[in-house]
């Protein structure tokens, strides 16, 4: 496979990157939808899970599991959710607000460290947006960027000069998309982040260590660090506390 056609098939599985479900997961998710509508969240749950395990997820899908875990009270796995719709849809204003709601009920309260203007300029431009807005806009610039090289070709000598710098703009445009989508969605596989998902879970010194640094309580958030066996490295900061690095256990918290 020559290098032009690897990048539009990367392009290509980005573009449809949680925008559609298999015949019998969109049958599910129907009856995930009828049943909490029905008011049967465990049973909407479950159903919601089984398309979850088959690989077939999407903001939207997230985005209900969440509220179905809210509603039964899960402040952790509903604050989990919700930050997966989040990652793959950062724009979803119904998860945005929800997960206002769910942090309401994490007993943690840990304000989130204040940031340098131009810092939280560049990571509202660059994690602002989905993978699938990224990767149409890398799309975009190289069709621009050939139409470019097109007009350099067969145009004349002014609009051969303009044309010459545009398709290296195009260029670089396009070659920028195209990394920050990889980038964001290599984020979003790597689950840089975590929820504790437990009632309870002892920040460790060490992997089974003696000593209990804090507890951490569900609902959190924390950045994984490492993991060694059993045991996952992390670190937690804000601005109301100081910032820690310590070991929780495996099952305790789950990946965003």
């Amino acid at each position: 496979m020559n290098s032009p056609i690897r990048i539009f098939a990367i392009l290509a599985l980005m573009l449809a990157w949680g925008n559609s479900f298999s015949q019998d997961a969109e049958a599910l998710y129907h009856q995930a939808n009828d049943a909490y509508q029905a008011g049967e969240y465990q049973q909407a749950q479950a159903l919601y899970d089984s398309i979850v395990s088959i690989g077939q997820v999407s903001a939207d899908l997230y985005y209900n599991l969440g509220n179905t875990h809210f509603r039964q009270g899960h402040t952790g796995l509903s604050v989990l959710n919700y930050e997966r719709a989040l990652a793959i849809d950062p724009g979803h204003d119904d998860a945005q607000f929800n997960l206002k709601l769910a942090r309401q009920r994490v007993a943690d309260r840990i304000q989130p460290k204040p940031q340098f203007v131009l810092t939280r300029w560049w990571n509202t431009l660059t994690t602002g947006q989905p993978v699938s807005f990224w990767g149409m806009a890398a799309v975009l610039f190289m069709w621009l960027m050939l139409g470019a090289v097109a007009l350099l070709l067969f145009g004349g000598g002014g609009l051969r000069r303009m044309a010459f710098v545009l398709a290296g703009v195009f260029a670089l445009v396009s070659l920028g998309s195209l990394g920050l989508a990889i980038n964001r969605q290599a984020d979003i596989k790597a689950h840089r982040y975590a929820i504790v998902i437990a009632p309870n879970a002892y920040l460790k010194d060490a992997p089974d260590g003696p000593t209990d640094l804090m507890i951490l309580h569900e609902g959190v958030k924390v950045e994984r660090l490492d993991q060694i066996g059993e045991w996952v490295q992390v670190r937690i900061s804000g601005a109301n506390i100081e910032e820690t690095e310590g070991f929780l256990k495996q099952g305790t918290l789950a990946g965003i």
